[in-house]
């Protein structure tokens, strides 16, 4: 007997596994959306910093197949769905950050075509890009006092491995337009965001540090996102899949139907952000790709009704 069936009654666990059936049919037709899309624009030359958009379709990809592939453990245990949990979080960041970034997005007012100077776009990348660097720096400054502690605690002679020495400066180096020489340090949000639109000017996420999920929401509802409350419900729901609190094993311990009905949400969102994608992107035929991605949202939707009628 696992663990499901001796929690729950045989009509619990029978409905239980009926609907992860369900959400891995769903997980399926967003997977073959995605790969019907990067398909389509594998090798075709992008408007300016519209490649990132792909990288970030592709991380998505990955992701929910790995939670594909982790769902019928749910069968024997629900409480795998923490780590399943984990990975929807990821792609609800990638999501919200195709959305953000859609936001900066112009287009030539006459011809109402995407605009091939997309500086605005590369600005906010760049931001992102910053914050990437900031982040690599602790990495590189913890392993060194890491490697410095061993060295002492098995009383050898510390040698720097190949790279550390002078990795700052060859980093800012590679990375000279995020760097403020005067300062001595990475540029803040509004030195980056010099040359962008003004058009922007007063939409902005306040501050010059990191954007947070939470800013990013607030910035994509100023630009008339109706659905921006599902993504604050969708982060909030999976955060607390990453944070603790002293009662956050009694959080686990409760059924995944929640969990379950929060998938099909994040696998729409998912849907519909790569469909807002194949709006702007080169493809080989922009058509064709339409189609599958609106036969598989009525099929998403469809699926769902046939549980719950």
């Amino acid at each position: 007997m696992n663990y499901n069936q001796a929690h729950f009654d045989t009509t619990v666990v029978e409905n239980l596994n009926k609907k992860i059936d369900m959400i891995m049919q769903c997980e399926t037709l967003v997977l073959d959306s995605i790969i019907a899309f990067l398909k389509s624009t594998k090798s075709l030359p992008q408007t300016e910093n519209f490649n990132s958009f792909i990288h970030l379709i592709i991380k998505m990809r990955f992701n929910i197949d790995a939670a594909n592939q982790l769902l019928p453990l749910l069968k024997g245990d629900y409480r795998f769905k923490t780590s399943i949990n984990v990975l929807y979080r990821s792609s609800l960041d990638d999501t919200i950050n195709i959305y953000y970034l859609l936001g900066f997005v112009l287009t030539d007012n006459a011809t109402k075509r995407v605009s091939e100077n997309q500086t605005s776009l590369g600005n906010e990348l760049d931001i992102l890009h910053r914050d990437f660097l900031k982040s690599a720096c602790k990495i590189i400054e913890a392993e060194i006092e890491s490697d410095i502690y061993y060295s002492k605690l098995n009383q050898i002679e510390y040698v720097p491995k190949p790279g550390t020495e002078g990795w700052m400066d060859e980093m800012i180096k590679a990375n000279q337009h995020l760097f403020n020489s005067q300062k001595n340090a990475w540029k803040n949000n509004k030195e980056i965001r010099v040359s962008s639109n003004p058009l922007f000017k007063d939409m902005y996420p306040d501050g010059n540090s990191a954007i947070s999920e939470t800013n990013k929401i607030e910035f994509i509802q100023k630009k008339g996102f109706e659905r921006s409350f599902q993504l604050t419900q969708l982060f909030k729901y999976f955060s607390q899949f990453q944070h603790f609190s002293p009662k956050m094993h009694d959080f686990l311990l409760t059924t995944p139907e929640n969990d379950l009905e929060y998938y099909h949400k994040m696998l729409v969102e998912v849907l519909c952000v790569v469909f807002e994608c194949n709006q702007i992107l080169i493809t080989e035929d922009k058509e064709l790709t339409k189609d599958i991605f609106n036969a598989n949202i009525v099929n998403l939707f469809k699926l769902y009704n046939e549980y719950h009628s």
